[in-house]
């Protein structure tokens, strides 16, 4: 069977980041989506996610570059 779409599920923030590690492995002729499922009564008792902004958008671009790097050299 030939797979061409298929959609994958995320949270959140890191929605952009497993779509572009899915999007990345699953190649040009496939189309990938995302579905971002936040569970009712989500609550974040992550210590980091009170931190500023800028942090938390360092720490993705930080996650996209590993990514890339794992997907690039594998």
């Amino acid at each position: 069977h030939n797979i061409n779409a298929f959609n994958v599920v995320s949270s959140g923030i890191h929605c952009r980041r497993t779509w572009v590690t899915y999007k990345k492995m699953a190649g040009r002729n496939i189309d990938v989506g995302i579905v971002n499922f936040v569970p009712e009564g989500y609550i974040v008792d992550n210590p980091y996610a009170d931190r500023p902004f800028v942090f938390l958008l360092a720490e993705e671009y930080f996650a996209y570059l590993v990514n890339w790097l794992q997907l690039s050299f594998s």
